[in-house]
């Protein structure tokens, strides 16, 4: 079978001109793509943020795309989709440019799916910058299914546009009433789409959680955490990975253990795993709370290298306000790592087990604090949660998306060109 992955962003590593986008949405689609690879599917992916002259990699074949290849493509259709949607995105001139851009890519796109002839095309995300994605895939009359990996937040302080907003409205509403297969990574994010979206019906809405692929295996130049972070030799060290910003809420988890009792505040050292985008703002709050000694903020650490921090960790934190799924918690259980999370999470009916994870009913800063005591004393069987994490592999990831390309790919299925001008319609 030849799947064609559709994404804005993918990470790959050794890859230059696929390295600028470190999030969890840029390694999980690496993933994902590998997975497929490994399960002898041929795999093709094309993003819409890299310039690259293509290459085959390990199996994955990276589509050329250049911008002579773009510009040589260019169709008045996809140039009446621009201005559509620059008309739409107000006067934000960053997301009028990128908008033009993205949809003038789209002839391009129809002429890479006209040479490759894949089964399946697999489109990732749901957005402005995939809206030609989905035109070129209707244009081209091959099957599609379209992966949503989160929901735009209902809080104002949301970064999402309105055309973003209404998109994501409008959207599964359409794929409803057309058949369009979409999935999801948690039945929480099923659920509340259906509720949010007031879905009589979901059926075309198939969940398949992320896997992950995190090997065991050491690296041969061994990181020592403590004398790397200067953590005394009888400390808990708890991680919290994942890139630092307003969802993923680490300014909470900073103020919670703030309020821990000094037998237990001094006896832990947190470790934040990611980038900080917060202009600063984490530090300050360290500093503030006089917290310099316990809480460590490390930076991006490499996928080849995180094993050594699960590997020396004793505990995982997930503290997001918003997660469609939290691919840290499956990665800190294949270490054996207990993880404390929120019970409003996406994914906690996915992988809850009362002998692997504890949650949290309510947002309180003294019940994180207190959870986070239960945590460290709590005892936790360490080979019954390496063995719970035997079912979020890649492996089981990648059948079912296998399974559901071989039942979409028979389908015989004529959507009509116009539903890109109800998705993107303003209300």
């Amino acid at each position: 079978m030849k799947v064609f992955i559709l994404t804005p962003y993918i990470f790959i590593e050794n890859e230059k001109n696929f390295q600028k986008n470190k999030t969890g949405f840029a390694l999980i689609m690496n993933d994902i793509a590998e997975s497929l690879v490994k399960n002898n599917i041929d795999t093709y992916v094309l993003t819409q943020s890299s310039i690259t002259k293509g290459k085959y990699y390990e199996g994955l074949n990276i589509v050329k795309r250049t911008w002579i290849d773009i510009l040589l493509s260019i169709k008045l259709k996809y140039i009446n989709l621009a201005i559509k949607l620059s008309l739409k995105n107000g006067l934000n001139i960053r997301n009028i440019s990128r908008a033009i851009f993205y949809s003038i890519s789209g002839g391009y796109v129809e002429k890479c799916l006209r040479e490759i002839k894949p089964d399946v095309i697999h489109i990732h995300s749901l957005s402005t910058g995939v809206i030609p994605f989905i035109k070129a895939s209707l244009e081209s009359n091959i099957p599609f299914i379209i992966t949503v990996h989160g929901i735009i937040p209902d809080k104002s302080s949301s970064s999402a546009t309105d055309l973003e907003k209404n998109i994501e409205k409008n959207f599964y509403k359409i794929s409803n009433d057309n058949n369009i297969d979409v999935t999801v990574i948690s039945t929480g994010m099923k659920e509340r789409i259906s509720k949010k979206y007031d879905l009589e019906k979901n059926d075309n809405i198939n969940v398949i959680l992320n896997g992950t692929k995190i090997s065991k295996n050491i690296e041969f130049e061994k990181i020592d955490l403590r004398l790397k972070y200067n953590i005394p030799i009888n400390n808990k060290i708890l991680l919290c990975v994942g890139s630092i910003c307003e969802r993923k809420n680490q300014i909470q988890l900073i103020r919670s253990i703030a309020l821990l009792e000094d037998n237990v505040k001094h006896n832990i050292t947190l470790l934040l795993l990611g980038n900080d985008n917060t202009n600063g703002l984490i530090e300050s709050e360290i500093n503030r709370l006089q917290l310099n000694e316990i809480v460590k903020v490390c930076g991006f650490i490499d996928k080849k290298i995180i094993n050594q921090y699960y590997n020396q960790a004793d505990f995982n934190l997930i503290v997001s306000t918003d997660e469609g799924f939290g691919l840290s918690i499956i990665e800190g259980f294949l270490f054996g790592l207990p993880t404390l999370t929120f019970s409003d999470l996406d994914a906690v009916k996915d992988l809850y087990d009362d002998k692997c994870m504890i949650t949290i009913n309510d947002r309180r800063d003294e019940s994180l604090a207190n959870a986070i005591e239960l945590l460290c004393s709590k005892n936790w069987d360490k080979e019954y949660i390496i063995e719970y994490s035997n079912r979020f592999s890649t492996d089981s990831m990648a059948k079912k998306y296998i399974d559901l390309y071989n039942i979409v790919k028979l389908k015989n299925t004529k959507i009509n060109q116009d539903i890109i001008d109800k998705i993107i319609q303003c209300n």
